[in-house]
């Protein structure tokens, strides 16, 4: 296993049992594997509060991951401590071919109702999903790829044929990568 690989692990001591740092830890081995089995180069660095990880992979496609999350505690102890988890995933794959020239596949809103409503480009794709145009014709593909994701809170997915990239960005860390695998073995056309 060939990797250009720097992952850092900071954490003290007390810290090195924690169960936060070991499960970041073990994120950022996992993906570390994955892509030094692709030939691919990643970073990243992570601790008890937090975790930021890029990679990236050319195998017929290049492909890009990134995520990171952040534990952030609230500034006023004296109310009360809160601790919130902000994460974010975000997948950029190119060399994608579709007859469309661009798309966008959002979450539903109330301002996405609203588009659904009042402008006919928008239509209602799956559950919980509304899309930019028309995608009849690619709607398996699009749901194969909510549906792999849906664990991690698909929020958005984009294509742009002149760039011929794909982006899909969630609302969660991508613990594990073997999704990434089936989305890039999908028959596009």
């Amino acid at each position: 296993m060939s990797i250009k690989s720097s992952i850092v692990t900071e954490a003290t001591s007390k810290e090195l049992n924690s169960p936060q740092f070991l499960e970041n830890k073990s994120i950022c081995e996992i993906w570390e594997e994955y892509i030094g089995e692709k030939k691919g180069s990643c970073r990243g660095k992570c601790n008890v509060w937090a975790l930021v990880f890029h990679g990236k992979f050319d195998s017929n496609q290049y492909v890009e991951v990134k995520f990171n999350s952040n534990v952030l505690t609230s500034p006023n102890l004296f109310i009360k401590s809160e601790t919130t988890t902000v994460e974010s995933s975000e997948i950029l794959i190119s060399g994608v071919t579709l007859r469309l020239n661009r798309f966008t596949v959002k979450r539903e809103s109330a301002i996405g109702n609203i588009m659904l409503k009042y402008n006919s480009n928008y239509n209602k794709l799956v559950d919980g999903y509304i899309s930019s145009q028309d995608l009849k014709s690619y709607s398996t593909y699009i749901k194969t790829i909510i549906y792999k994701l849906k664990n991690f809170k698909v929020t958005l997915i984009t294509f742009d044929r002149k760039e011929e990239k794909l982006y899909i960005k969630c609302n969660r860390i991508l613990k594990y990568p073997s999704f990434l695998d089936e989305i890039l073995r999908l028959n596009i056309d």
